[in-house]
């Protein structure tokens, strides 16, 4: 709310005069003109001007206090009393132990004859559990592949294993072929799925840091580098943050991957993004297949009266008819694009903002 007063007269004020309050319609905002602040506008104006004022008392939690209202969501009571069995529960999670069961670790984990008779090429040396292993440890403590061969050799010389460990380089290749393959699927959604009902899905991108000079040469040089180091994060989610489809490519992609997504045969009913995925052809395919591409124009977009663009001037003529963007975004629910945001922000917490791998393959697997 905005109000406006008229002032009074220079002569009406003297130098010890306090600060004046001037109070709007509604507690949202406060400001405070002091006495010489007037004095300037005064001058400058005249003897009379208008000023336009927003008043703040305080964050809404302190007027619920004063005015007795009850709080929204009821405040946490847990608190931990059980100190001592907590706090050795945290420890634990430092204490690993590897098991493994009372068999041959070296034919399970080593092939010690490479080549067979009457079979052409190389066999593998090394198990895919082996390789399993290893990239667990690589996953878990963030190491790079050389630590993670170190550590295997001494552990199995601790034990006395005569097990060789693969060198940092031949790892490369068994953590690029390992399957990654996961669906999150919430016991709802299987049962949506499976009933022959519709989902709705939310795709953005995100950058991840890699091992290219870009922060490094911008540091020293004070330029921008021709080398940042970027790859791209695709996620695609329903409103339910159950993941749909992964995808991990280079900087220079564009928006691909969302046509490789709605490939994936899911029954879907709405696509929502961001306008970097607005195309007015495929908009336009959505629509006539019963899918609601929900993905706003560019600003200055205009309607066209021609056939192929039906999708695009009903949406840019509802725009028009309510002069902003943001009541089509109300209308559509595009306001749900904020929660694949916020996947990206638990993924980075979980995995940091950079892959340490170079193949794109291997990064795709990490995430």
């Amino acid at each position: 709310r905005v109000g406006w007063w008229t002032s009074h007269p220079t002569s009406s004020l003297t130098a010890t005069e306090p600060p004046f309050l001037l109070t709007a319609t509604e507690p949202y905002f406060l400001v405070r003109i002091s006495v010489a602040l007037r004095k300037v506008f005064l001058a400058v104006f005249g003897q009379t001007f208008l000023i336009l004022t927003l008043q703040y008392l305080g964050m809404p939690y302190k007027e619920r206090a004063k005015s007795g209202e009850p709080r929204k969501r009821a405040k946490p009571t847990y608190q931990v009393t059980n100190w001592t069995a907590y706090n050795q529960r945290l420890r634990k999670r430092g204490m690993i132990t590897l098991y493994f069961p009372k068999e041959d670790l070296i034919a399970q984990f080593y092939n010690e004859h490479s080549y067979v008779e009457g079979v052409s090429g190389r066999v593998a040396q090394y198990s895919k559990a082996y390789a399993e292993l290893m990239f667990l440890f690589y996953r878990l403590f963030g190491w790079a592949i050389r630590q993670v061969t170190g550590m295997m050799e001494d552990y199995w010389n601790q034990r006395h294993i005569d097990l060789p460990v693969p060198s940092f380089g031949h790892l490369c290749d068994p953590f690029a072929a390992l399957d990654s393959s996961a669906k999150q699927h919430c016991n709802m959604l299987v049962a949506r799925l499976k009933q022959g009902k519709n989902v709705s899905m939310i795709v953005d991108s995100t950058g991840m840091k890699t091992d290219g000079r870009g922060e490094w040469y911008e540091h020293k040089y004070n330029k921008a580098s021709s080398r940042k180091g970027w790859a791209k994060l695709y996620l695609a989610i329903d409103p339910d943050l159950n993941c749909l489809a992964v995808e991990v490519t280079s900087e220079a992609v564009g928006d691909a991957p969302l046509d490789q997504f709605l490939a994936q045969g899911l029954p879907v009913d709405k696509v929502i993004a961001d306008g970097a995925y607005y195309q007015i052809d495929r908009n336009q395919v959505l629509s006539d297949q019963g899918i609601e591409p929900v993905i706003p124009p560019p600003c200055n977009a205009v309607t066209h009266g021609t056939p192929g663009y039906e999708q695009h001037d009903k949406t840019v003529q509802y725009i028009q008819d309510k002069g902003t963007v943001y009541a089509w975004h109300k209308k559509q629910g595009h306001d749900v694009r904020t929660l694949v945001e916020a996947q990206f922000s638990h993924i980075k917490r979980g995995i940091g903002d950079r892959l340490l791998t170079k193949r794109t393959v291997s990064r795709k697997t990490r995430v």
